[in-house]
């Protein structure tokens, strides 16, 4: 009967060191159950702000996707307005250069004209001159008094 209680109370410290082993890894488990639940809580939170971040990068790309279409459209139409009006100020530097030639060439012929017109004058003056000499020549004398 002595071995059976010396068993027993063999068993029971047995269960006892077995119950603390296990109580002991029930309280690392515990533990390392909280660590991880903040490791898990840190990395929900990183998610959130990549998430968030994500999002509003995506936002920020469309508004710029946005304004620089906006630009492209502003800057086709500059373009086309700046065409339009190197189209016209050709156009005009044209007619100028038309104009400029034109005069170009009236103004040779008004001087051909104020050559000729000189010559005539000359040759006028030449026989205005001739004319005068010859009625003076051809004059009676007039008697002495």
């Amino acid at each position: 009967a002595v071995v059976s209680t010396q068993s027993t109370g063999s068993d029971n410290e047995a269960k006892a060191t077995e119950i603390l082993d296990l109580t002991s890894q029930l309280a690392s488990k515990d533990a390392e159950a909280v660590r991880l639940e903040g490791q898990v809580c840190q990395l929900e939170s990183a998610v959130e702000l990549e998430v968030n971040a994500r999002v509003e990068g995506e936002a920020t790309c469309q508004r710029l996707r946005k304004e620089v279409t906006k630009l492209n459209e502003q800057l086709t139409i500059t373009t086309k307005e700046a065409e339009v009006e190197a189209e016209r100020l050709l156009s005009e530097a044209n007619a100028a250069q038309s104009t400029i030639e034109t005069l170009t060439i009236e103004l040779e012929q008004s001087k051909t004209e104020k050559i000729e017109s000189e010559g005539i004058i000359e040759s006028l003056a030449t026989e205005v001159e001739q004319l005068k000499s010859n009625q003076l020549d051809s004059a009676p004398e007039v008697p002495e008094l």
